[in-house]
């Protein structure tokens, strides 16, 4: 194989991973319906990372490297505003109703 295909194969295969490392995550906090456990530093921190790597693809027209972090910054707002809905819904006092129920079991 030549190195230069290898060399974009290998650059397409890192770009595909990276662009999808938070899906697990997303699907973990939609079926748990939790974000307890996500930290939202590390969410600020990936999201200024996709912006920075977009604004690098842009300088140097890398339609891969733009592809990716586009897909990859929708994915991370995604879970920051998941994990800012479920954070919110788990700090909201219970109703009455909520709290009779746990004592009668």
């Amino acid at each position: 194989m030549l190195p230069g295909l290898l060399a974009e194969l290998i650059g397409y295969a890192a770009a595909t991973l990276g662009t999808f490392v938070m899906l697990p995550q997303v699907v973990k906090t939609i079926r748990s319906r939790s974000a307890h456990d996500v930290s939202g530093v590390m969410l600020g921190i990936y999201l200024v990372q996709n912006v920075l790597w977009f604004a690098y693809g842009v300088m140097i027209w890398a339609v891969p490297l733009i592809a990716c972090n586009v897909v990859a910054f929708a994915l991370c707002s995604f879970q920051a505003y998941l994990k800012r809905r479920y954070d919110m819904e788990s700090a909201r006092p219970h109703s009455r109703d909520d709290v009779r129920q746990s004592h009668s079991v």
